[in-house]
């Protein structure tokens, strides 16, 4: 019985098991789940055409969507930032639109676009007096 090679370059999709990535994606993770800004959130990947930056990227957007992120894929092409922004609101919508149907937040108004985290206020003081806030 012949096996399917796992290697083989399929252009951005995610193999069963990316090779010698576990620590790249542990840093993303952990950085992902820190309620600290971590320098593991600026990344840039190199190297040559088939070594599997594409499908490390698509892996890490997964996990950071799971984690309640907002990620989008683009192409570095002219218009590039734009289309960035145009998919980041899109799925900034989808996204507000899940948490509004599961009552994890409510609507601020009409017409006016925002969140209303409950307890979030609450959260924020008992941080402070724990004065791990920074602030």
């Amino acid at each position: 019985m012949r096996r399917e090679n796992p290697f083989t370059p399929s252009f951005g999709e995610i193999p069963a098991r990316l090779a010698g990535r576990d620590q790249i994606l542990y840093d993303v993770t952990r950085a992902l789940e820190s309620e600290r800004r971590r320098p593991d959130l600026t990344i840039i990947f190199s190297g040559a055409r088939g070594t599997g930056k594409t499908a490390l990227l698509a892996l890490n957007a997964e996990e950071a969507e799971r984690r309640g992120w907002v990620a989008v894929s683009t192409t570095a092409l002219p218009g590039m930032l734009e289309d960035i922004e145009i998919r980041a609101r899109r799925k900034a919508a989808q996204y507000r639109k899940r948490l509004l149907d599961a009552g994890v937040i409510g609507e601020r108004c009409r017409g006016v676009i925002g969140f209303d985290l409950p307890f979030f206020r609450d959260y924020l003081s008992e941080k402070k007096a724990e004065g791990s806030l920074g602030i």
